[in-house]
């Protein structure tokens, strides 16, 4: 925005200016009040205004369900006869991962252009008397803001199962039941939303 006044006459007014911009910036504003007759009364009035608003806002709802079985056990080795019987599990492993990100907000304002320049005013060359004002006015502003909400919420069943095993009513021979190892892991994650501002 360039502004640029040159007053004449017995009276002049200078219109009233009114800029809102975002995120735009303002230019220098040039006032001259020169070369006036005498007894001449001059007045300019130069008003900017600047306002810039952010609003940010994320809502997050998960929900998560998981079920996870392993089951190497319920084998049966029964009513037999002769010679032996052998039962050998393997491992039952139930691992269970959950992850939930939190949202975010990021607003960078460093190069908004919310700082008005400062305005040049000259008043030179007016007659005898002559009566010459000039006001400036550079208004500026910056609202964020910026909300999370978030509800997570995890039901986790997890289960690792190697026994139930049965070598039962053999006849003759040895009975051998070898079971492996249950392990059941479950690990849930939450990230906290986060809000960034570079004012």
């Amino acid at each position: 925005m360039h502004k640029s006044f040159k007053l004449s006459g017995a009276l002049a007014t200078g219109a009233l200016v009114f800029s809102m911009m975002a995120p735009a910036a303002f230019a220098a504003d040039t006032v001259t009040v020169a070369g006036n007759g005498n007894n001449s009364t001059n007045t300019v009035n130069v008003n900017n205004t600047n306002s810039t608003t952010v609003s940010q806002t994320n809502d997050t709802a998960v929900v998560t369900l998981v079920s996870s079985n392993a089951n190497s056990g319920g084998n049966k080795a029964n009513k037999n006869t002769g010679g032996s019987n052998s039962i050998t599990t393997g491992n039952a492993v139930s691992t269970v991962g959950v992850t939930v990100g939190g949202s975010s907000n990021s607003a960078d304002l460093s190069d908004c252009g919310c700082v008005a320049p400062a305005s040049s005013v000259l008043v030179a060359g007016n007659g005898n008397g002559s009566n010459n004002t000039v006001n400036t006015t550079n208004s500026n502003s910056k609202t964020v803001r910026q909300g999370n909400k978030s509800l997570v919420l995890t039901g986790v069943d997890s289960k690792a199962k190697t026994g139930k095993n049965k070598a039962s009513k053999n006849t003759g021979g040895d009975q051998t039941i070898n079971t492996g190892r249950s392990t059941s892991t479950v690990t849930v994650g939450v990230t906290a939303p986060s809000n960034t501002l570079n004012p």
